[in-house]
């Protein structure tokens, strides 16, 4: 079973908000062969840890009734490993962030903030302590990527190369990417995921960050998705005979991508599980180049476009994380 090994800058936990719990369940275990552990958060809630393995691949939380009626949709939430959250906030806020939740406990598995960059786009930091987050990689159903869709792209490069210590290269090259071009982001010596350009963007679609999960057959998993009720936001594009992407959504609307390698064999490890793709899609509320190679995906604009601020604060409200709950909502729920 590929482990994986946290470390500052990397992403290490998947959280999705949902409008129907219980199908989300059913979809992505079809779709991604997750096994589910739900975990007690209060009177009819709970917190779903995905697994695989028996190890943590993903998590998904019931949204609350004030976040739909704030227009808050459906929506994936990246978390990215930090040595302390709070030292994360306060440099976040310093570069021109914004700190929607501040840094609080969760239990005793770690400590998170809520957090949004200056053009818009939302996602979590988290400082480990019983729990460091995911716990396989590599194979079907776990994310390996993420392309951060936004109208100023140096900008937005730029707040996380300050705050993470991130590089933005032009691919295998390593050398400094141009501005317009696909930044790839590279975190110590991997490559996690990309800034495609403000170019490629759709028209209307907030920032946000697009999650990456690897599959063994794209066609298939396209085919399983519609099956389910999920829809082909992005239709499968091919890049130099190396990799298949699309860009899909669940039956409720949360917005992500797949990506099958055709050539994983033959590729570096830290280049295998990149997609290189442009995102133009996107869930709204957070959310989530085409360089040469890279296929434009178009995401779908959110009904109207909620705005992280209120998501995150939908998400701080009452909310107690259960006694084994990861890395999560909680962020969402804890007091602002």
């Amino acid at each position: 079973m590929p482990s994986v090994t946290h470390t500052p800058g990397s992403f290490c936990w998947f959280e999705l908000a949902t409008t129907d719990q219980n199908a989300a369940k059913k979809f992505y275990s079809a779709v991604f062969g997750w096994d589910i552990n739900d975990n007690p958060m209060g009177p009819d809630e709970v917190y779903t840890i995905f697994k695989l393995n028996g190890a943590d691949a993903a998590a998904a939380y019931g949204m609350r009734p004030d976040q739909r009626a704030q227009g808050v949709p459906p929506h994936w939430m990246p978390y990215i490993f930090t040595k302390s959250a709070d030292q994360a906030a306060a440099r976040a806020a310093e570069l021109g962030g914004t700190v929607l939740a501040p840094p609080f406990d969760v239990m005793d598995n770690g400590r998170m903030s809520v957090l949004q960059d200056p053009t818009g786009a939302t996602f979590c930091v988290w400082q480990p302590n019983k729990t460091a987050g995911t716990g396989i990689t590599g194979v079907h159903g776990t994310a390996v990527w993420a392309d951060l869709s936004t109208p100023d792209q140096v900008r937005g490069a730029k707040f996380y190369s300050d705050l993470f210590g991130w590089k933005m290269v032009a691919g295998d090259s390593m050398k400094p990417a141009a501005p317009g071009t696909y930044f790839h982001i590279v975190n110590g010596k991997n490559m996690v995921g990309g800034v495609p350009p403000a170019e490629h963007r759709a028209p209307g679609v907030p920032p946000h960050w697009l999650l990456y999960y690897q599959v063994n057959d794209c066609d298939g998993t396209i085919a399983k998705v519609k099956s389910l009720g999920g829809r082909v936001v992005a239709p499968p594009m091919t890049m130099e005979n190396v990799r298949k992407f699309a860009v899909l959504s669940d039956a409720q609307g949360a917005v992500f991508a797949i990506v099958q390698e055709l050539q994983a064999a033959s590729q570096p490890a830290t280049a295998k599980a990149k997609p290189r793709a442009a995102s133009k899609s996107a869930p709204k509320a957070k959310a989530k180049s085409k360089p040469k190679s890279k296929p434009k995906a178009s995401r779908k604009p959110a009904r109207k476009a909620a705005k992280p601020q209120r998501a995150a604060k939908a998400r701080t409200a009452r909310r107690k994380p259960a006694k084994k709950a990861r890395p999560t909502r909680k962020a969402g729920r804890a007091k602002k």
